[in-house]
């Protein structure tokens, strides 16, 4: 990503941001399997469409931004919209119990 030839670009955020989805996501996978499948989290979360959908746009993201990076930074923007809509799930789950 970064050499001493050139300066960070923004593509190089959004790939450094891409892999913290992917930790995030990851971490939240082992957490969910170390308590269980009946672990609150896990219903509430469900099969976090949002999670593996941004994950998914972030990785083609990075790699549309390598082709042509205004399409790149577009996905990323859709990201970022898609995650404005709040996300209760887990609100919900924490008032249900």
């Amino acid at each position: 990503i970064l050499n001493s030839e050139r300066k960070l670009e923004r593509q190089d955020l959004w790939v450094i941001e891409s892999f913290g989805v992917g930790i995030h996501y990851t971490l939240q996978s082992v957490i969910i399997r170390s308590h269980g499948q009946d672990h609150i989290l896990k219903r509430s979360v469900g099969g976090d469409w949002k999670g593996i959908g941004s994950l998914l746009l972030y990785i083609c993201g990075t790699a549309l931004t390598f082709v042509e990076p205004r399409l790149g930074q577009l996905t990323f923007v859709l990201v970022a919209l898609i995650w404005l809509i709040p996300d209760r799930r887990i609100e919900r789950a924490l008032l249900a119990e």
